[in-house]
């Protein structure tokens, strides 16, 4: 790729992890609270991001791609970016659990933590999340919310994380998961 060798992880990036070794798959607590991206669960904004990708393509896995094409001045093309669909069945998805979380995600919009981004210019869906962490022996929240829009011809797929909130504050997150999104819609 323009004789460059293709990207494992981004600067910085580290690979996510859904459980530690030391927890037994067969302790239903420990599922259970992994299910909800609690206990050992760790992401990064581009693996939560590129989670909603995987969704929209069916449950079939995808590297993620920052960019798409590099052009010239004058407007032409001078390299496009291919995909990298993943090379093992590692990580898919049923289609019909995509199909199910996805469903879900349009929920949370029309009924649940997500009903402000209704006035959002495009229908989208996503998914809230709050972590309690501790920031010099404080309680503290990072918040969470990843989705995807439009709904109807999904284009982009979004996740933003605000660190270290007041346990009492409002959901930042879905707020300036609009601002994106209504920023993307009003680019389009």
């Amino acid at each position: 790729m323009a004789g460059m060798p293709v990207l494992r992880h981004f600067d910085h990036e580290d690979h996510g992890r859904v459980r530690t070794e030391a927890v037994s798959s067969a302790d239903e607590g420990a599922k259970i609270q992994t299910a909800i991206g609690q206990r050992d669960v760790l992401v990064t904004p581009l693996q939560a991001a590129n989670l909603i990708v995987t969704l929209l393509h069916d449950g079939k896995v995808s590297a993620p791609r920052l960019v798409k094409r590099i052009r010239y001045a004058d407007g032409g093309t001078m390299l496009e970016m291919p995909l990298h669909d993943s090379p093992s069945a590692s990580g898919q998805i049923a289609p019909a659990t995509a199909h199910k979380l996805l469903s879900w995600m349009n929920k949370v919009v029309r009924e649940g933590t997500g009903k402000s981004l209704q006035r959002a210019r495009w229908h989208v869906a996503g998914k809230s999340g709050t972590a309690q962490v501790q920031k010099h022996g404080e309680k503290r929240n990072n918040q969470w919310f990843i989705g995807y829009g439009p709904v109807e011809q999904p284009q982009y797929a979004v996740a933003v994380l605000v660190q270290n909130v007041s346990p009492d504050s409002q959901h930042q997150a879905t707020a300036l998961f609009r601002k994106v999104m209504d920023y993307l819609a009003e680019s389009s």
